[in-house]
């Protein structure tokens, strides 16, 4: 099963094509809406039939201010989207969804939600990693006279983790994402540290 993923906006969204039986993004990128609405079928065209879609749905949850003209241009290009992706199924994930299914508490902050999304990789250095690996310098080799094949990226001298460039709103869309595969029996993730390890301070300040 492949989930298309959208954050979107007033202007732009993110989006991120995963995969949850590998638990691995295939595809992500922010394009302006008008963008994304050419391209969302030609996307979809590059993934298998089995293949849905999930958007972050707009909420309001009594904050006590009234929303803009960006909440009501983003619930357009939500409609716009749902239209566009008809027959594929559709489903509309709320943020508070997100914050208890990611981190299990609805006083999650983004930071918190990016760091529990890093921590069901296991950790900073698995999830995003770097571009060459560390441990050969990416060559491959550990001993290039001798030709021992690195045990850390297996000869291919790539550190890369299934996270690496996520970045900006594409992260929201990453969550989206997971939130629907852990949602609906996908391979579920499992987190390193509870939601209970997260501290109030943490939440309170919005800290990772």
């Amino acid at each position: 099963m492949l989930v298309l993923a959208i954050d979107p906006g007033p202007i732009q969204s993110a989006w991120l094509a995963y995969d949850c039986r590998t638990r691995r993004p295939v595809a992500f990128g922010i394009e302006s809406n008008e963008q994304l609405h050419e391209a969302g079928e030609p996307i979809l065209a590059r993934f298998p039939a089995q293949c849905l879609v999930a958007i972050e749905m707009v909420a309001y949850y009594g904050t006590g201010m009234a929303p803009g003209a960006e909440v009501f241009d983003t619930c357009v290009w939500i409609g716009r989207f749902m239209e566009q992706f008809r027959p594929v199924e559709t489903t509309l994930i709320k943020r508070l969804e997100i914050r208890t299914t990611l981190c299990g508490t609805a006083r999650a902050k983004d930071p918190n939600i990016r760091q529990a999304l890093v921590d069901r990789w296991g950790g900073k250095e698995k999830a995003i990693g770097y571009r060459h690996c560390r441990q050969c310098k990416g060559r491959g080799c550990l001993d290039l006279k001798v030709g021992i094949q690195c045990p850390r990226c297996r000869g291919s001298g790539d550190g890369r983790g299934p996270l690496y460039g996520v970045t900006s709103h594409v992260w929201a869309a990453l969550a989206v994402a997971v939130t629907w595969a852990e949602q609906h029996g996908g391979t579920r993730h499992r987190p390193l540290r509870a939601p209970s390890e997260i501290s109030a301070e943490g939440l309170d300040s919005g800290a990772a």
